[in-house]
């Protein structure tokens, strides 16, 4: 048996190094290593109580992106991914012995097939998935399907397969299936993007039963976008309609609007990014009944608010935003623009500088704002308490190097005021600065 499962083994790897050496392959990546200090801040209520010491840590990863052609017809497209390896973590792999889990990930793996018998071009596999809106419905890697009509390029179909299994035993047939249409026609300085992506949850009720599925829910989403230059004036627009119906039978719209002009002049950028997510405040959708008084366990209920797929928005800021330590910040805007509920605004302005072609300067002054106050419990008279709109003032500055060709280096410090209501209520100030080198190749 052993033999026999070698010579299967052996043969299989025959096969797969003979097509490879028969297919023209090209090969590129990233090295990226990282470093921050900050001064203990921390997106926990509770841990921002308990940590009063400055914090540092590093960490790298690596990409690999491979594409191997077969043919005029086949081509294969693979990312395998290092993940985040924190150095002196043994969890992250970067402590004693570098044997951490969960480090090497594939990203992409995907077929492109443009067949003379089909017309279509057809992508399939894991890939990334990307809208036309800034990010602001999707931006994620996932498993899916893309066809593109052969005489009509700017069009694209497809679907996102999305399984989502629960603790329940019983929600373990759930699944969450996307379909989208795109088109999108790009000219000289100006682009222009219409579409729609459309999410469907065969959702199951935690007290579901074998002849009861509960009832399914929905996300539908409708977008317009578009960017046209006027010499150094640049103008970036994307507005977006959402409307749900949730597992709870509750239902609920809202939009977006993501506005970035850019002027340049001569070395000089100055950029404006201004985003709106609607939503209503929670005291406008509570339940007031005669006996029990508000009723908070039916809030939201056919309410305004916009909730997004899987978005990566990008607003300029470092800490409130998807800096150089996107991984650590992530949580600080996308949180609500994933969940909804509470809305948010941006004010951001970024003043940039070149000094040559290989070094630039930058200052950011944003300013990140929930919507509606947030609901977070009773006090301890019993009367509701809310979190006030604001989350935090941010102040940036950074420098970035060329130190050769794709290689590149930054460093930024962080200043920021976050609102006395936010996570770290004890109103403190933060600070941090961050460096980056990066190697593509």
């Amino acid at each position: 048996m052993r033999k026999t499962l070698f010579f299967l083994f052996l043969g299989a790897m025959i096969l797969i190094v003979n097509t490879l050496m028969a297919a023209e392959l090209y090969w590129s990546g990233e090295y990226r290593f990282r470093t921050t200090y900050n001064n203990s801040y921390v997106n926990d209520y509770e841990q921002s109580l308990r940590t009063s010491k400055p914090i540092n840590w590093a960490d790298m990863r690596i990409r690999l992106n491979t594409e191997a052609q077969f043919s005029d017809y086949i081509t294969m497209t693979t990312q395998f991914e290092l993940k985040n390896i924190v150095f002196g973590s043994s969890s992250l792999g970067g402590g004693m012995g570098t044997d951490g889990r969960h480090n090497l990930v594939t990203r992409h793996a995907y077929l492109t097939a443009d067949l003379n018998a089909l017309p279509v071009v057809v992508k399939i596999g894991l890939m990334k998935f990307l809208d036309q809106a800034h990010g602001l419905i999707i931006d994620d890697d996932a498993a899916g399907m893309v066809l593109s009509p052969k005489q009509l390029k700017e069009l694209s179909l497809g679907l996102i397969v999305w399984y989502d299994y629960w603790d329940n035993p019983q929600e373990s047939n759930n699944d969450t299936n996307i379909y989208f249409a795109q088109f999108t026609k790009e000219w000289q300085d100006q682009m222009i993007s219409i579409g729609s992506f459309y999410e469907y949850d065969r959702y199951r009720r935690y007290d579901a039963t074998p002849t009861d599925d509960g009832s399914p829910t929905y996300e539908f989403y409708g977008y317009l976008s578009g960017c046209k230059s006027f010499g150094g004036l640049k103008l970036d627009l994307a507005m977006i309609y959402n409307k749900g119906h949730d597992w709870r039978d509750r239902q609920h719209s809202g939009y977006a609007i993501s506005f970035k002009p850019k002027f340049t002049f001569k070395r000089f950028t100055l950029e404006s990014i201004i985003l709106y997510l609607s939503a209503e405040d929670d005291s406008d959708v509570y339940v007031e009944d005669e006996e029990q008084g508000l009723d908070y366990s039916r809030k939201y209920v056919d309410i305004d608010y916009y909730v997004a797929i899987s978005p990566y928005y990008e607003n300029g800021l470092e800490l409130f935003g998807l800096g150089i330590n996107d991984h650590a910040n992530v949580e600080e805007i996308m949180l609500y623009i994933d969940l909804g509920f509470y809305g948010q605004i941006n004010y951001v302005g970024k003043l940039s500088y070149e000094f040559n072609d290989n070094i630039s300067t930058w200052f950011t002054a944003g300013f990140i704002s929930r919507m509606a106050e947030k609901y977070i419990g009773d006090d301890e008279n019993g009367d509701p308490e809310f979190l006030r709109q604001g989350i935090a003032t941010e102040y940036d500055l950074g420098i970035s190097v060329d130190l050769a060709n794709n290689l590149n280096w930054k460093l930024v410090g962080v200043y920021a005021i976050p609102n006395e209501d936010y996570f770290a209520r004890n109103n403190k100030e933060y600070y941090a600065f961050s460096t980056a080198l990066t190697y593509k190749f």
